[in-house]
């Protein structure tokens, strides 16, 4: 082979690494917004459930006890069920031996029409390890609910952590 087969060569080959890589890059940014789009239609699904539930119950006021316990598996429907939110926390918290303390409650609204959202502020305090295995459990609170902050302090022997968590409520 002469000089300029190599540098043909050399330059397909080139050209060929930089097609591979530009491929394997589109094809990873596809993944990523095929992800994205498939948390936010699971997010706009449970609103929907959401918006369904509270529409049975303003427009049939007959036999709605199984829907408003559905709708309270979602969303906070009254104070007596922020009380019972509050008291889910501490006891979810206590029995992962950690003590909680509510610091502050505010009720926001949002651009949804037809709910507000609470926000929760609490103080947890106890072993590493437990306030972790705590902070994972809120996450899966039984409520449309969200962790929006964490401060986490990690000490020798006990750690503690802040933890701000939003819970949607009806209007």
């Amino acid at each position: 082979m002469n000089g300029s087969a190599y540098k043909l060569f050399f330059l397909s080959l080139l050209v060929l690494i930089a097609f591979a890589s530009g491929t394997g890059y589109l094809i990873y940014q596809q993944e990523k917004v095929g992800r994205e789009i498939q948390e936010r239609l699971a997010d706009r699904k449970a609103w929907d459930n959401l918006a369904a539930v509270e529409g049975d119950l303003t427009s049939n006021r007959e036999g709605t006890e199984g829907l408003q316990d559905q709708l309270r598996s979602l969303a906070l429907l009254s104070e007596a069920d922020t009380i019972q939110f509050l008291a889910h926390v501490e006891e979810v918290a206590k029995s992962s031996g950690v003590s909680v303390a509510t610091i502050e409650l505010t009720e926001e609204k949002i651009s949804d029409p037809n709910f507000n959202e609470l926000s929760a502020t609490f103080s947890l305090r106890g072993e590493s390890g437990a306030v972790e295995r705590t902070i994972e459990l809120f996450e899966v609170l039984p409520y449309r609910s969200r962790i929006e902050r964490l401060t986490f302090t990690r000490g020798e022997v006990t750690s503690e952590a802040q933890v701000v968590i939003r819970v949607s409520t009806i209007k």
